[in-house]
Protein backbone atom coordinates (compact mmCIF):
# COMPACT_ATOMS: atom_id res chain seq x y z
CA UNK A 1 0.00 0.00 0.00
CA UNK A 2 1.13 3.54 -0.68
CA UNK A 3 1.75 5.32 2.66
CA UNK A 4 0.24 8.57 1.39
CA UNK A 5 -2.96 6.94 0.06
CA UNK A 6 -4.76 4.36 2.19
CA UNK A 7 -6.15 1.47 0.16
CA UNK A 8 -4.07 2.15 -2.97
CA UNK A 9 -1.50 -0.42 -4.03
CA UNK A 10 1.27 -0.08 -6.62
CA UNK A 11 2.11 -3.30 -8.42
CA UNK A 12 5.80 -4.27 -8.34
CA UNK A 13 6.28 -2.04 -5.30
CA UNK A 14 10.09 -1.58 -5.27
CA UNK A 15 10.26 -1.06 -1.50
CA UNK A 16 10.16 -4.82 -0.93
CA UNK A 17 12.82 -5.71 -3.51
CA UNK A 18 16.43 -6.49 -2.68
CA UNK A 19 17.61 -7.90 -6.02
CA UNK A 20 16.82 -6.63 -9.53
CA UNK A 21 13.59 -7.82 -11.07
CA UNK A 22 14.42 -10.20 -13.92
CA UNK A 23 12.55 -9.72 -17.19
CA UNK A 24 13.10 -11.45 -20.53
CA UNK A 25 13.82 -9.20 -23.49
CA UNK A 26 10.60 -8.42 -25.34
CA UNK A 27 8.42 -8.86 -22.25
CA UNK A 28 6.88 -5.64 -20.93
CA UNK A 29 7.76 -3.96 -17.66
CA UNK A 30 4.43 -2.79 -16.25
CA UNK A 31 3.46 -0.48 -13.39
CA UNK A 32 -0.15 -0.22 -12.23
CA UNK A 33 -2.17 1.32 -9.41
CA UNK A 34 -5.07 -0.50 -7.83
CA UNK A 35 -7.50 1.02 -5.33
CA UNK A 36 -9.83 -0.76 -2.90
CA UNK A 37 -12.46 1.95 -3.42
CA UNK A 38 -13.34 4.71 -5.88
CA UNK A 39 -10.78 7.44 -5.41
CA UNK A 40 -9.92 10.75 -7.11
CA UNK A 41 -6.25 11.41 -6.22
CA UNK A 42 -5.51 14.01 -8.93
CA UNK A 43 -1.86 12.93 -8.93
CA UNK A 44 0.95 13.33 -11.39
CA UNK A 45 3.36 10.40 -11.56
CA UNK A 46 6.74 11.18 -13.11
CA UNK A 47 8.56 8.08 -14.36
CA UNK A 48 12.27 8.18 -15.13
CA UNK A 49 14.38 5.36 -16.58
CA UNK A 50 18.18 5.34 -16.20
CA UNK A 51 20.81 2.96 -17.48
CA UNK A 52 23.07 1.22 -14.95
CA UNK A 53 26.72 1.35 -15.95
CA UNK A 54 29.09 -1.64 -15.84
CA UNK A 55 30.58 -0.35 -12.56
CA UNK A 56 27.11 -0.29 -10.94
CA UNK A 57 26.65 3.46 -11.02
CA UNK A 58 23.51 5.13 -12.36
CA UNK A 59 24.17 6.35 -15.89
CA UNK A 60 22.25 8.28 -18.52
CA UNK A 61 18.53 8.93 -18.32
CA UNK A 62 16.93 7.34 -21.39
CA UNK A 63 13.25 8.03 -20.75
CA UNK A 64 11.14 10.55 -18.84
CA UNK A 65 7.34 10.64 -18.81
CA UNK A 66 4.52 12.13 -16.73
CA UNK A 67 1.24 10.33 -16.14
CA UNK A 68 -1.88 12.09 -14.85
CA UNK A 69 -3.95 10.01 -12.42
CA UNK A 70 -7.30 11.72 -11.99
CA UNK A 71 -9.51 8.86 -10.78
CA UNK A 72 -9.12 5.27 -9.63
CA UNK A 73 -12.02 2.82 -9.78
CA UNK A 74 -12.40 0.18 -7.08
CA UNK A 75 -10.64 -3.06 -8.00
CA UNK A 76 -9.75 -1.95 -11.54
CA UNK A 77 -6.01 -1.61 -12.28
CA UNK A 78 -4.87 1.76 -13.60
CA UNK A 79 -1.95 1.31 -16.02
CA UNK A 80 0.78 3.84 -15.38
CA UNK A 81 3.15 2.59 -18.05
CA UNK A 82 4.25 -0.47 -20.00
CA UNK A 83 7.79 -0.46 -21.39
CA UNK A 84 10.18 -2.82 -23.16
CA UNK A 85 13.97 -2.62 -23.12
CA UNK A 86 17.04 -4.11 -24.74
CA UNK A 87 19.22 -6.39 -22.55
CA UNK A 88 20.87 -4.57 -19.66
CA UNK A 89 20.20 -3.27 -16.14
CA UNK A 90 18.02 -0.22 -15.55
CA UNK A 91 16.80 1.91 -12.65
CA UNK A 92 13.18 3.00 -12.82
CA UNK A 93 12.06 5.89 -10.58
CA UNK A 94 8.40 6.64 -9.80
CA UNK A 95 7.80 10.10 -8.32
CA UNK A 96 4.32 10.97 -7.03
CA UNK A 97 3.07 14.59 -6.82
CA UNK A 98 -0.22 15.98 -5.58
CA UNK A 99 -2.53 18.37 -7.46
CA UNK A 100 -0.36 21.42 -6.69
CA UNK A 101 2.95 19.72 -7.48
CA UNK A 102 4.05 18.92 -3.93
CA UNK A 103 5.99 15.64 -3.71
CA UNK A 104 4.19 12.72 -2.05
CA UNK A 105 6.68 9.92 -2.41
CA UNK A 106 9.49 8.49 -4.50
CA UNK A 107 10.14 4.83 -5.22
CA UNK A 108 12.60 3.09 -7.48
CA UNK A 109 13.61 -0.40 -8.49
CA UNK A 110 16.28 -2.05 -10.59
CA UNK A 111 15.24 -4.19 -13.54
CA UNK A 112 17.56 -6.55 -15.40
CA UNK A 113 16.54 -7.41 -18.95
CA UNK A 114 17.81 -10.85 -19.95
CA UNK A 115 18.42 -12.03 -23.52
CA UNK A 116 16.37 -15.03 -24.62
CA UNK A 117 18.68 -18.02 -24.34
CA UNK A 118 18.17 -21.73 -24.89
CA UNK A 119 20.01 -23.82 -22.29
CA UNK A 120 18.51 -27.23 -21.58
CA UNK A 121 19.96 -30.11 -19.58
CA UNK A 122 18.73 -33.57 -18.70
CA UNK A 123 19.25 -34.31 -15.03
CA UNK A 124 19.87 -37.97 -14.14
CA UNK A 125 19.60 -39.40 -10.64
CA UNK A 126 22.53 -41.75 -11.35
CA UNK A 127 25.61 -41.58 -13.53
CA UNK A 128 26.15 -45.35 -13.32
CA UNK A 129 23.16 -47.70 -13.50
CA UNK A 130 22.96 -51.47 -13.13
CA UNK A 131 21.28 -53.30 -15.99
CA UNK A 132 17.65 -53.84 -15.13
CA UNK A 133 17.72 -50.94 -12.67
CA UNK A 134 15.39 -47.94 -12.66
CA UNK A 135 16.59 -44.34 -12.41
CA UNK A 136 15.03 -40.89 -12.71
CA UNK A 137 15.46 -38.29 -15.43
CA UNK A 138 14.08 -34.76 -15.66
CA UNK A 139 14.28 -31.78 -18.00
CA UNK A 140 16.08 -28.74 -16.56
CA UNK A 141 15.48 -25.40 -18.26
CA UNK A 142 18.51 -23.22 -17.47
CA UNK A 143 17.82 -20.67 -20.21
CA UNK A 144 15.37 -17.78 -20.39
CA UNK A 145 13.07 -19.22 -23.08
CA UNK A 146 9.95 -21.20 -22.25
CA UNK A 147 10.10 -24.75 -23.60
CA UNK A 148 7.62 -27.58 -23.99
CA UNK A 149 7.89 -31.33 -24.45
CA UNK A 150 5.97 -34.59 -24.10
CA UNK A 151 6.59 -37.65 -21.93
CA UNK A 152 8.75 -39.61 -24.36
CA UNK A 153 12.49 -40.26 -24.22
CA UNK A 154 14.85 -42.28 -26.39
CA UNK A 155 17.66 -44.58 -25.30
CA UNK A 156 20.84 -45.32 -27.29
CA UNK A 157 23.99 -47.38 -26.70
CA UNK A 158 27.47 -46.50 -27.95
CA UNK A 159 28.96 -49.48 -29.80
CA UNK A 160 31.60 -49.80 -32.48
CA UNK A 161 32.08 -46.06 -32.73
CA UNK A 162 28.44 -45.02 -33.14
CA UNK A 163 25.20 -44.60 -31.24
CA UNK A 164 22.65 -47.36 -31.78
CA UNK A 165 18.98 -47.11 -30.69
CA UNK A 166 18.06 -49.49 -27.88
CA UNK A 167 14.61 -48.15 -27.04
CA UNK A 168 13.57 -45.33 -29.42
CA UNK A 169 10.51 -44.46 -27.34
CA UNK A 170 10.25 -44.60 -23.56
CA UNK A 171 7.15 -43.30 -21.83
CA UNK A 172 3.79 -42.09 -23.04
CA UNK A 173 3.35 -39.34 -25.63
CA UNK A 174 0.66 -37.55 -23.60
CA UNK A 175 0.06 -33.82 -23.41
CA UNK A 176 2.76 -31.24 -23.92
CA UNK A 177 4.41 -29.99 -20.73
CA UNK A 178 5.26 -26.28 -20.56
CA UNK A 179 8.40 -25.44 -18.57
CA UNK A 180 9.29 -21.86 -17.71
CA UNK A 181 12.74 -20.30 -17.53
CA UNK A 182 14.83 -21.50 -14.62
CA UNK A 183 12.56 -24.44 -13.73
CA UNK A 184 13.02 -28.20 -13.69
CA UNK A 185 10.34 -30.64 -14.81
CA UNK A 186 8.97 -33.59 -12.88
CA UNK A 187 11.11 -36.71 -12.64
CA UNK A 188 10.30 -39.60 -14.94
CA UNK A 189 11.32 -43.18 -14.18
CA UNK A 190 13.39 -44.99 -16.80
CA UNK A 191 14.43 -48.66 -16.69
CA UNK A 192 17.45 -50.05 -18.49
CA UNK A 193 16.65 -53.46 -19.98
CA UNK A 194 18.51 -56.25 -18.23
CA UNK A 195 19.52 -57.78 -21.56
CA UNK A 196 20.83 -54.52 -23.09
CA UNK A 197 24.49 -55.11 -22.23
CA UNK A 198 26.95 -53.11 -20.17
CA UNK A 199 28.55 -49.99 -21.59
CA UNK A 200 28.00 -46.35 -22.42
CA UNK A 201 24.46 -45.09 -22.98
CA UNK A 202 22.69 -41.84 -23.57
CA UNK A 203 19.12 -40.77 -23.06
CA UNK A 204 17.58 -38.33 -25.54
CA UNK A 205 14.73 -35.85 -25.29
CA UNK A 206 13.05 -33.76 -27.98
CA UNK A 207 12.38 -30.19 -26.83
CA UNK A 208 10.28 -27.57 -28.61
CA UNK A 209 10.28 -23.77 -28.26
CA UNK A 210 9.01 -20.66 -30.02
CA UNK A 211 11.01 -18.16 -32.07
CA UNK A 212 8.94 -15.35 -33.56
CA UNK A 213 5.77 -17.47 -33.33
CA UNK A 214 7.41 -20.37 -35.18
CA UNK A 215 7.88 -23.71 -33.40
CA UNK A 216 11.47 -24.92 -33.39
CA UNK A 217 12.85 -28.19 -32.06
CA UNK A 218 16.04 -29.45 -30.48
CA UNK A 219 17.19 -32.83 -29.21
CA UNK A 220 19.13 -32.85 -25.95
CA UNK A 221 20.92 -35.82 -24.43
CA UNK A 222 22.82 -36.96 -21.37
CA UNK A 223 25.25 -39.91 -21.16
CA UNK A 224 25.59 -42.51 -18.40
CA UNK A 225 27.09 -45.93 -17.94
CA UNK A 226 25.38 -49.26 -17.39
CA UNK A 227 27.11 -52.07 -15.51
CA UNK A 228 26.11 -55.71 -15.10
CA UNK A 229 23.44 -56.29 -12.48
CA UNK A 230 23.83 -58.53 -9.50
Amino acid sequence: MLPFASGVQATHDPRSRVHPRLVKVGDPVRYELKSESNFAPNWTVAIQVSVINDDGSVGNVISVMSISVQTLSAGIPFLLTEMTFSPGIYRIDLNFFDSVGAPLGNYFEYVEILPRTLEIDLGLSRGVVALGQTFNVRVENQGTREIFYDGQYGLERFREGRWTPVMPRIGAFGKKILLGAGFAGLCQRVRIPAHAGAGRYRILKRISYFIKRAIKGKTVSETFYARPGR
